[in-house]
């Protein structure tokens, strides 16, 4: 991951393919693993990662294991009179959430 300020200058490492680079095609052939952040200001960082079926760092949990989200329709006794006639009133829920269970696997490096 770079700045957006650096987004051409990771194709040029990622495409250089003369023999002192070590970087070369390591983020794909056509830099699908570069990510450019807008978020990042400082155009000196930059972060890295491995992959999450190699090293994972996150992990994301489900409320009973749903990963979609439930669409339920409300009982008529309990919607006002109001909007009883002709309606269907409908909520929604998606519950989950997620917790670092490595740090080792992502690094950043701050000049």
């Amino acid at each position: 991951m770079v700045p957006v300020d650096l987004r051409p200058t990771a194709h040029q490492v990622n495409t250089n393919q003369s023999g002192t680079n070590n970087w070369a095609g390591r983020f794909g052939p056509n830099d699908e693993r570069i990510i450019a952040n807008e978020l990042m200001t400082d155009v000196n960082d930059w972060v890295g990662g491995s992959l999450p079926s190699t090293a994972p760092f996150l992990e994301i949990a489900y409320l009973r294991g749903f990963r979609a989200p439930q669409v339920f329709i409300v009982p008529v006794d309990q919607r006002r009179a109001i909007t009883a006639i002709d309606k269907i009133q409908l909520y929604g829920m998606h519950v989950f959430g997620g917790d670092i269970i490595d740090f080792r696997p992502v690094f950043k490096n701050v000049v």
